[in-house]
């Protein structure tokens, strides 16, 4: 698939089949991130991959899908079948000097996973403490995002719109995601 292609297609996700993925994909997704850039070199960004239904279920009241929508409640049965956690080492950098090495290790592993024919959906919006303490992570690993990784059951849509960042119910099990138009973000000078 061609780059571009693969950026446009790369919608975040919220309602997953109930396959599971591969570990072997995750694995290799995992290592996507790994080897994709880091500042200075560091390398701080650890992951952990979650399969396991008990550890999901466990994880779910502590997850919150899709903030735009509040009308919108996401049922276990379809939120994904397995979680990349990724963790700062604070051993290595401080937390909030990683966010960038976040970004670019969220972007190949979303970009990975869309390549791979699945679909993803970045999480900031869960309970940290909690979930490490469900994942049995000790001190010194920051969690920073989980990506919920799977086999997708809806599709979502650019769209142009008045609004440019709320994504809306398209009223057929999917998203509107707006885009900021390229004139609006291109600085004239």
């Amino acid at each position: 698939m061609d780059f571009l292609k693969l950026i446009k297609n790369r919608r975040t996700v919220r309602k997953f089949k109930a396959e599971a993925v591969d570990t072997v994909i995750l694995e290799e997704l995992v290592d996507i991130a790994r080897i994709s850039p880091s500042a200075a070199n560091l390398q701080s960004l650890k992951y952990a991959i979650i399969t396991d239904e008990k550890t999901r279920l466990e994880l779910y009241p502590f997850i919150k899908y899709a903030g735009y929508t509040p009308e919108w409640k996401m049922p276990f049965e379809i939120t994904p079948t397995s979680f990349i956690a990724v963790f700062n080492d604070t051993s290595i950098r401080p937390s909030d000097k990683s966010e960038v090495d976040a970004g670019i290790a969220l972007m190949a592993l979303t970009l990975g996973a869309e390549d791979k024919g699945l679909a993803s959906c970045i999480i900031g919006s869960v309970n940290r403490q909690r979930a490490k303490e469900i994942l049995e992570i000790g001190e010194g690993l920051d969690l920073l995002y989980l990506i919920g990784i799977g086999h997708p059951d809806q599709s979502n849509t650019l769209v142009e719109s008045e609004e440019r960042v709320k994504y809306s119910l398209d009223g057929k099990g999917g998203f509107n995601v707006p885009k900021r138009e390229l004139d609006e973000i291109i600085i004239k000078r």
